[in-house]
């Protein structure tokens, strides 16, 4: 994967984590390793590397996030 497409997959996980933080209530300390990181995706002129580590670190987040938040059944 190229950095530009890294870049874009990161921009689209804020945006994803964003949602969640909106519509469900989350624990608050879920991104406290990507915040630390400090590699937004609007740091372009950050390594790759950067990058893939702050996007692993935020995927865990939202995956943590998802885990925390109750399933709502479907309705039949």
């Amino acid at each position: 994967m190229r950095k530009q497409e890294l870049i874009h997959l990161h921009m689209l996980a804020v945006e994803i984590h964003g949602f969640i933080s909106e519509s469900e209530t989350i624990p608050t300390n879920t991104l406290e390793e990507y915040d630390q990181n400090g590699v937004p995706p609007t740091a372009v002129h950050y390594s790759k590397t950067a990058h893939k580590e702050s996007l692993q670190l935020l995927l865990d987040g939202i995956l943590e996030s998802i885990d925390h938040t109750p399933m709502q059944e479907a309705t039949r």
